[in-house]
Formats: structure tokens, sequence, C-alpha cells
């Protein structure tokens, strides 16, 4: 019961900062495809730049439904290993430029932004851990044994010991 409620608070944690974020790339689209524009790597992802606050959408949503949340917690594992990745990246390039992540976040500086991202990957990680510990059955669930019974034990054998 607390696991799930723990992953419960994770997923809505995260769904917050996904929403948070892709609602504010949104209002600020043409400032957020100009900074994919002018980033030093090949991506030339600035033409497309309405995927990435799609894809946040998506994973908030995906994080707040209950059949879909394993999926949303790997997709946020997998976003936000890009984004540390392209954070690193702005700091080896020493490219800078004022983050467009959302009012809170504006104000951190790059290294601290990048300490954040990883916090918050240990913490979806932490959530899919959880999550797959609250959908395993427990051996009290199962029966006495940890282990599931064999094929020849679960064989209704009635009919052929009668003797009609």
């Amino acid at each position: 019961m607390m696991t799930r409620t723990l992953v419960k608070l994770v997923a809505i944690t995260l769904a917050v900062l996904f929403g948070g974020t892709a609602v504010d790339k949104l209002e600020h689209y043409a400032l957020f495809s100009s900074q994919l524009q002018h980033f030093p790597f090949s991506i030339r992802l600035y033409k497309q730049a309405w995927i990435i606050p799609v894809a946040e959408i998506l994973i908030a949503v995906s994080l707040l439904l209950r059949v879909t949340r394993v999926k949303g917690l790997f997709a946020s594992l997998l976003i936000l290993s890009l984004y540390t990745l392209y954070l690193t990246g702005k700091l080896e390039t020493r490219f800078y430029c004022i983050c467009q992540c959302g009012e809170p976040f504006q104000s951190l500086t790059l290294r601290m932004h990048i300490v954040f991202t990883l916090g918050c990957l240990l913490f979806a990680g932490v959530g899919l851990v959880l999550s797959a510990r609250a959908t395993e059955p427990s051996s009290a669930d199962r029966g006495t044994s940890p282990f599931d019974p064999t094929y020849h034990e679960q064989i209704d054998t009635s009919l052929i010991k009668s003797k009609n």
C-alpha cells in the first residue's frame, strides 16, 4: 500500500514537472525554437521544436494514468537522460543561453540545472523500481511457496480417475 502511494507521488511530481515545462515552452515557442536553433551541435530539431513539448505532455498524461504509469516512468527516464546529455553538451561547449524550462528554473546556473536534472532522473528511477515492487504479487498472494506450481500440478485429473 505504501509503495503504491510513493509511486503515485513520484508520478504526480514528474507529471507536474513535465506538464509545466511543456506549457512554458509552448507559451514561449519562438524563444524555445531559437534556442534550439543556436545549439552548436548539428541537430536540426528547431524546425520541429513543437515535438518536445508535445512529448512532454504525453509523458505527463501517461504518468497520471495508472495503466500507462510504468511506460511513463520509462519515458521520463529516457527524456531526462537525453536532457542531461543536452545540458552537459552545453557545459562542455561553453554554449550558454537562458533556460526555457519554466519560471522557477530560470534562476539556476547550468551546473545547478544538471544536478537538479540528475536528481529528477534518480527520482524517476526510484519510482520505476518501486512500481515493479508494487505490481509483483507477494509470496502470500501466491500461496506458501514463492514459486509457481509446475504444469502437471495444475492439470485436473479427476475425470481420468473416475470409472464411469
